[in-house]
């Protein structure tokens, strides 16, 4: 879904809580290779408990490094019985959009929702310092903004604007990349896991 013409990123972010969802690249067989990134196009398979699902990108792009390791963490108060283990996946050298935009030479648009009116009063630190690093352009939303009602439009109407004044094509990624593409890096996250444990608990939630 994505081409290597595109040439900015629109993402849906909530302050303090960004994910790295910029996992794989294109559907788009006539993808359009540049210097930047013609050495990290990569062909795209899925697990294969997944080769049966439609859409299935063509290709990928490698932002971060997989297999990061699972270590054994001493907790307080857990009984001697139990050992609980953590996923080190802030390992992975790439955790926000806005730094795999960056390494792929696309233009970043973060839609941020937050309480705060104004830039000035959301500080610089964190994850808003890294995006400011990035040369990401940043637009606050309210905290309540709706994504079907409020966001997706405004998202829109921003890669209009992008395509008039700059000529350039924008692809947006909702909240959590939870399109046909951003699924394929939750597939690929949970054939990881497979890999390095013998038995895994899900505790779904929202």
């Amino acid at each position: 879904m994505i081409a290597f013409k595109v040439k900015a990123l629109i993402c849906q972010v909530k302050i303090n809580h960004l994910k790295g969802h910029l996992l794989l690249a294109t559907t788009n067989r006539r993808c359009r290779h540049t210097k930047s990134n013609s050495n990290k196009l990569l062909s795209y398979r899925p697990p294969d408990w997944a080769s049966h699902l439609q859409m299935i990108p063509l290709l990928k792009v490698k932002l971060f490094q997989p297999f990061t390791p699972i270590h054994k963490w001493s907790l307080p108060n857990i009984p001697d019985d139990i050992d609980i283990y953590i996923k080190r996946d802030d390992m992975t050298g790439s955790v926000l959009s806005a730094v795999a935009a960056k390494q792929l030479g696309i233009e970043t648009h973060l839609l941020l929702r937050s309480r705060s009116e104004n830039l000035s009063e959301t500080g610089c630190h964190g994850n808003m310092l890294l995006n400011s690093l990035m040369g990401a352009s940043m637009y606050l939303v309210p905290i309540k903004a709706q994504e079907k009602s409020d966001l997706e439009p405004r998202m829109q109407r921003l890669a209009d604007r992008l395509q008039e004044e700059k000529g350039i094509k924008a692809y947006s990624i909702p909240i959590g990349g939870s399109n046909v593409v951003g699924l394929h890096g939750y597939l690929c996250g949970w054939q990881e896991l497979l890999e390095q444990v013998e038995y895994l608990a899900c505790l779904m939630g929202g």
